[in-house]
């Protein structure tokens, strides 16, 4: 008996020391940080930035203070809705106290570049670059969408004043009004499915809408829309009736959702409740017969989701690529790099807005590679401030691919020419580019890139559209201009 009593003394003992023992600082800030995105690296941020703006809205999303938000009552009204700011503290004084000091005591005063920018890049030979502007307004403050019809052979955009044109370079055709900018024109049997963002800034409100347009007859599909930025028709499940899948980037809040027409009308399925849904591929990702969806989400948990369909509108999902909120993950491109059958990725991280504006040299464009079953490997990066769009296209037709990049947050005193970059693959074994830039790329912001066969010669050419910031247009008025037109010299 006393044997007994001193093996649970000492049991009891050992249990009491280490249940005393202090939880680490950075598993507090892994716990904590960690529980809507990835945690960020500290050391990937200069302290001011840390101090003065990303630790205090951590601190209000902890609910230790106020938001600070300068908005409408409707805005207001909105944000508070989203729940997004909780209105009790998840987190002690203490804790946030010790977290914050264990932040800026690892990050540094200033980012360190180690990347020679200088002189890397060769002026553009594989296209001849033009820029001009669309005068109708005398100053545009933004193009908001571009995209080619290859059955119709036509270029399609969109302004913020909520037009969507034919593009001709002396004269535009106007398509289509609507109140606020389209993001996407589709025609399909002469019938029209226009998607109008409601409110472009960054807003809680949902004002987005879809029209459908049939012999001059318009019909609402569905509104409240939480900032749609991407739609797409197409037969999901194989019956015939195509499905509208639905980009709602949103704000604090979002989602990917899907349109489905059933019993006579058309109603809504949230497939993932994520703010920051940009971009989809639809295939068959598993080679079960089934199509699937491949989900860019660009705030919060950004990374690249695979959607299995495993029946009639039912998904599984997964997370092929995830990244930490500073690394600004933008757009991605598909391909098949290695020519071994599989899906591989390359990705543009450059979103430089919100919380932690500053220039980021992790910033770019990576290559992943399909190492096998939807796993992926980076492979490759190329460092670009501010990378915004990528296209991955054998632009000089020589078998590999090649990569044509946008940066809507360059360093633009020092590196406005890379707000376009052409990446010519010299080894593709090697993954060895060589980049190509001009110096009309300064004139613009460069929000979205198109490529196509334009002039109909059999190659393939590009169109960025600029896109002012708020508060910026001014700097613009006498020196952009609203489309860069990049022809492709290949076949002349």
């Amino acid at each position: 008996m006393y044997r007994l009593m001193v093996i649970l003394l000492v049991v009891t003992t050992l249990c009491l020391t280490q249940c005393s023992e202090p939880e680490p600082t950075a598993q507090k800030y892994e716990r904590y940080c960690g529980s809507c995105h990835l945690t960020p690296d500290p050391a990937h941020l200069p302290d001011h930035i840390w101090r003065d703006h990303v630790l205090p809205e951590m601190a209000a999303r902890m609910g230790l203070r106020d938001p600070v938000v300068v908005a409408s009552p409707a805005e207001q009204a909105a944000i508070a809705q989203s729940h997004i700011y909780p209105a009790t503290a998840l987190i002690s004084t203490e804790d946030w106290a010790e977290i914050t000091e264990y932040i800026l005591s690892l990050a540094p005063s200033e980012l360190v570049d180690s990347v020679d920018r200088d002189g890397r890049s060769r002026d553009m030979t594989q296209f001849a670059p033009e820029a001009y502007s669309d005068d109708r307004y005398g100053v545009s403050d933004g193009i908001s969408y571009l995209s080619y019809d290859l059955e119709r052979s036509q270029l399609l955009y969109g302004d913020n004043y909520g037009a969507i044109y034919h593009y001709q370079k002396d004269e535009s055709q106007l398509l289509h009004q609507q109140g606020s900018s389209v993001i996407s024109y589709i025609d399909r049997d002469s019938i029209q499915y226009i998607t109008e963002i409601g409110i472009m800034n960054p807003s809680e409100q949902t004002k987005g809408l879809l029209i459908r347009k049939s012999e001059g007859k318009i019909d609402t599909l569905i509104t409240g829309l939480h900032r749609p930025v991407e739609s797409s028709l197409i037969d999901l499940n194989g019956d015939g009736q195509e499905e509208i899948l639905i980009c709602e980037f949103g704000h604090h809040t979002g989602a990917l959702s899907l349109l489905v027409y059933q019993d006579d009308q058309w109603q809504k399925q949230v497939l993932q409740s994520l703010s920051g849904a940009i971009q989809t591929h639809v295939m068959d990702l598993n080679s079960d017969g089934r199509l699937d969806i491949l989900a860019l989400f660009a705030q919060g948990r950004e990374g690249i989701y695979a959607l299995y369909q495993e029946g009639d509108f039912e998904w599984r999902m997964e997370a092929l690529l995830t990244f930490p909120p500073e690394h600004g993950i933008s757009w991605y491109d598909t391909m098949d790099y290695d020519r071994d059958g599989d899906l591989d990725l390359v990705v543009a991280n450059g979103d430089n807005a919100d919380y932690s504006i500053t220039l980021k040299p992790y910033h770019g464009i990576r290559i992943y590679e399909n190492t096998g079953e939807n796993e992926y490997e980076e492979r490759w990066f190329y460092p670009l401030y501010g990378a915004t769009r990528v296209i991955a296209e054998d632009f000089d037709q020589d078998g590999d691919y090649d990569i044509a990049v946008t940066a809507f947050f360059p360093d633009s005193r020092r590196y406005g020419h890379e707000g376009f970059v052409y990446l010519e693959n010299i080894n593709a074994e090697n993954f060895t580019y060589q980049s190509q830039t001009t110096e009309l790329a300064k004139k613009g912001r460069w929000l979205v890139m198109e490529s196509g066969d334009f002039d109909q010669d059999g190659d393939t050419d590009i169109m960025l559209g600029h896109y002012s910031i708020p508060g910026e247009q001014r700097s613009f008025i006498k020196t952009h201009v609203d489309f860069l037109h990049l022809e492709n010299l290949l076949v002349e």
